[in-house]
């Protein structure tokens, strides 16, 4: 009797989550300031059931001219797309079509990601998709590309970048994923994906990130649970009925993985579709530091039931999403509903992702600099170890625990080395920082010298 009750309640409580969304009255004024680039955000397009949404955002980024990217995130087709002497090539390129046609005459940047019904036709049927945008564009425009699930990291505008995830490629079985390259690196597993997707968002920590993908991290659609049936609701929030939900084990295992590849920093926005809604989350990391979650998956016209338990902002309505990057660094978020029948278009929702940037703000150099500032060592040398905390009580082990696991190079990173140290005003001609690097445990500094080489 008492699990029957629980089964009751449980049921009425995943069918009163599912019939919510979250609005607000009228979104806040963008801010004063320069703006020099704005990104357009749009998934599901290949349901194409009416072609309003398209319309409207083409028109809006046709106002940025080259200072605007329109990203498509995921499932442009319906079942993927197959050979063009296949009967069905016909229907299963029209959505496609439809996306070029509407955004003819556009000067900006055109990038898309693949959808898990991208891949239905395998990867020939990828590769097909990305032949047809390369030959439209001019240039890669399916992200990562490279039969892979990336990333592809591009600099959209100084201190913002796009970096463009496969999902879909993520979630298929080990046998059927194809081997590709990226960052000049094998991708072979998902692993290798967020490997290279770690040292990416090292490189770049200081920019503001936008991370592209199919595949929500977090959503209020059906593939999260937003059913409505209260029985199929349940599942697919606890258990998942295919491996594209949220729930399901193997969707879990990637979220958690982007989630620590995506690292600590603020600034970060992760724009996906798959679910037929628009929502902005919040997501708080531990150490604390905010990620701006965005689903928008309307672009074709098509919408799905939507929850709002938690979210910012959630609604079953047509339409896209923007981000407006300003000069000094800030990015803010906005949502676009669209009306199919008069193609009319309102911002409904605003949220600031980033405020300026400190490395964006002009650093005074001064012309001369008095050698007494200079170090007193330079052109010497000094004698250190390579981390004195290593000497200290805190990392001492005894002889036990060095038996059972060894004693981690402790001895050698104890022992004081003599380095020499480096004048940057006159090695290799005079050396400019460029960026730091590194990966999980290595942390560098790469250089530019006057003579034309790279320092590491």
């Amino acid at each position: 009797m008492r699990l029957f009750l629980l089964l009751a309640l449980l049921l009425v409580a995943a069918g009163c989550a599912t019939s919510s969304q979250t609005r607000r009255a009228a979104p806040p004024a963008l801010p004063e300031g320069e703006v020099v680039h704005r990104v357009f955000l749009l998934g599901n397009t290949g349901d194409l059931a009416s072609p309003a949404v398209l319309s409207a955002l083409a028109e809006d980024a046709s106002e940025d001219g080259e200072e605007a990217t329109v990203v498509f995130l995921g499932d442009l087709t319906t079942r993927g797309l197959p050979a063009e002497d296949d009967p069905r090539y016909a229907e299963a390129v029209r959505p496609v079509q439809a996306m070029i046609d509407a955004l003819a005459g556009f000067e900006g940047r055109v990038v898309a990601v693949a959808g898990d019904r991208d891949w239905k036709e395998g990867e020939a049927g990828v590769d097909r998709l990305g032949d047809l945008l390369e030959d439209t564009y001019g240039r890669r425009t399916l992200y990562p590309g490279g039969e892979s699930g990336g990333p592809r990291d591009k600099k959209l505008a100084p201190g913002l970048r796009l970096i463009g995830l496969d999902t879909a490629w993520w979630l298929l079985s080990a046998e059927d994923r194809p081997e590709g390259e990226a960052e000049d690196q094998v991708i072979q597993t998902p692993g290798d994906v967020a490997r290279v997707l770690d040292e990416i968002v090292a490189d770049h920590d200081d920019d503001r990130l936008v991370v592209v993908a199919h595949h929500p991290l977090e959503s209020r659609g059906e593939h999260a649970g937003s059913r409505s049936n209260p029985l199929s609701s349940l599942v697919s929030r606890t258990l998942g009925w295919s491996s594209q939900d949220l729930a399901a084990p193997s969707y879990r295992r990637m979220r958690s993985t982007l989630d620590r590849a995506l690292g600590e920093e603020g600034g970060v926005v992760y724009a996906a579709s798959h679910d037929h809604i628009l929502g902005v989350l919040r997501q708080t990391t531990t150490p604390p530091a905010a990620r701006t979650l965005l689903v928008s998956g309307t672009g074709g016209g098509t919408t799905s039931r939507v929850g709002g338990r938690g979210a910012e902002y959630t609604s079953a309505t047509p339409g896209y999403q923007r981000l407006v990057y300003y000069d000094d660094g800030r990015l803010w978020a906005e949502t676009v509903e669209v009306d199919l029948g008069s193609g009319a278009s309102v911002v409904v929702s605003r949220t600031q992702v980033a405020g300026a940037n400190p490395e964006r703000e002009d650093q005074e150099v001064p012309d001369e600099i008095d050698p007494a500032d200079l170090p007193s060592e330079i052109g010497e040398t000094v004698t250190m170890a390579a981390d004195e905390d290593f000497t200290s009580s805190r990392f001492a082990t005894g002889g036990v625990v060095r038996a059972a696991l060894g004693g981690g190079y402790r001895d050698a990173w104890a022992t004081p080395v003599t380095f020499d140290v480096l004048d940057m005003g006159a090695e290799g001609g005079g050396l400019t920082p460029v960026k730091r690097g590194g990966g999980f445990q290595s942390t560098v500094l790469r250089l530019e010298g006057e003579d034309g080489h790279e320092y590491v």
